[in-house]
């Protein structure tokens, strides 16, 4: 039984590297990208000369996916989105989610994805920007999917061929648990080739529609702008706090004159005035003093 599993195994993968000598790109021809499929490549302009150039034809080539945002100020919500719609399919594409809600001050807004071809996506947003009475957010991001849709198509090639491989293997199989060793294999390998088939199917939908969500709010009116920069309730609590503070330092003044400076004075009032007390007193008699001694008595 196990040698003929490994008989089996070896077969598969003989095969399977058969397929994949046989599928290799040159060495010479290594480092260059494989087409895309022909039905999501757009046709070329062609050249003056009759043919298409090198570099454009590269270049269109490419699976690009596009997303974008679009947040737009519009005088009447509901004719926009209306505007919007038929703009998407005008275009060839379709209208994916969307949603409607009111902002805080109950008007109305709306969000809806627009599914654009790719190659008019920037007809789109020409066409979406004279709208709105103002363009607040306009964000686009493109991103190169070539190369993960190349080598999907040749793990895809790769699988196929070993599914071929084991289907003959199952058709020369003579034992049951043979068949059912094989049969095993084939619908792991089949797994894998749906997997990565629809991860390849869906890059490429990816870039043949390019993904634009477009944001519809109401432009505010003038009379709104001027009266939300009114604000009663916060000018009167700045008034109120000034008088608070008023009041504070107010009290602030009276607990130092009450506590220190009327103390003090007093205390300065008292010395003053003891002084002026010793000098009106004993001033005269020490200045006599000082000039000469006591006064001379009268004489016999």
């Amino acid at each position: 039984m196990r040698r003929t599993l490994i008989v089996l195994s070896l077969g598969a993968a003989l095969l399977s590297a058969c397929a994949s000598a046989a599928t290799a790109p040159n060495p010479q021809e290594q480092g260059k990208p494989e087409p895309a499929p022909p039905e999501l490549v757009p046709t070329a302009a062609p050249a003056p000369g009759g043919g298409q150039s090198g570099p454009l034809a590269d270049i269109e080539q490419r699976l690009i996916v596009r997303v974008g945002s679009l947040e737009l100020q519009v005088s009447d919500v509901p004719t926009a989105y209306r505007q919007a719609r038929e703009l998407a399919l005008r275009l060839g594409g379709y209208v994916g989610d969307s949603e409607f809600a009111r902002d805080k001050e109950d008007h109305p807004t709306a969000t809806v994805a627009l599914r654009i071809p790719a190659d008019r996506y920037d007809e789109a947003l020409d066409a979406l920007r004279p709208l709105a009475l103002k363009v607040v957010q306009e964000h686009s991001q493109e991103t190169d999917v070539t190369s993960q849709v190349v080598d999907l198509s040749a793990r895809i090639a790769n699988l196929r061929a070993s599914e071929a491989a084991l289907q003959k293997l199952m058709d020369r199989a003579a034992k049951v648990s043979e068949v059912l060793d094989v049969q095993r294999e084939l619908t792991s390998v089949r797994e894998q080739i749906e997997q990565l088939t629809a991860q390849k199917q869906h890059l490429e939908k990816q870039a043949a529609l390019s993904t634009l969500t477009v944001t519809l709010e109401t432009s505010p009116q003038p009379v709104t702008e001027v009266t939300k920069s009114w604000d009663p309730g916060a000018d009167v609590e700045r008034a109120v706090a000034t008088l608070v503070d008023l009041a504070q330092g107010v009290g602030r003044a009276l607990i130092w004159i009450g506590i220190v400076i009327v103390p003090v004075g007093l205390v300065a009032v008292v010395v003053i005035g003891l002084a002026a007390f010793i000098v009106r007193r004993f001033g005269p008699r020490l200045r006599r003093v000082e000039t000469g001694g006591p006064p001379a008595g009268p004489i016999g």
